[in-house]
């Protein structure tokens, strides 16, 4: 089954850096690093539409617990829904 992501939301994987594998734990207690799989195409604040400044195969960094919204179902498939908002840097 396929997701799209709606609004200002990211469809992300977790980038793991260290030869071993990050627990959920580990994840949501860190600012997190994510490839960006799909993006929404952006949502209405204060009367403006505005669309993420992220694109597909971004690689990000959220805010610690950006991905709380996440349904139980995608993070155990090892993907998590986050709003672009919640992002700090995009690596280059």
């Amino acid at each position: 089954m396929a997701y799209i992501p709606k609004q200002d939301f990211m469809l992300c994987e977790p980038v793991i850096t260290e030869s071993a594998a990050v627990s959920s734990t580990d994840i949501q207690d860190t600012h997190q690093k994510f490839k960006v799989l799909d993006v929404g195409k952006g949502a209405w604040y204060d009367n403006v539409f505005v669309e993420p400044e992220v694109t597909v195969g971004d690689i990000v960094i959220v805010m610690k617990h950006a991905d709380a919204d996440t349904p139980r179902e995608l993070e155990e498939r090892g993907l998590y829904l986050i709003k672009a908002t919640r992002v700090i840097a995009v690596e280059v």
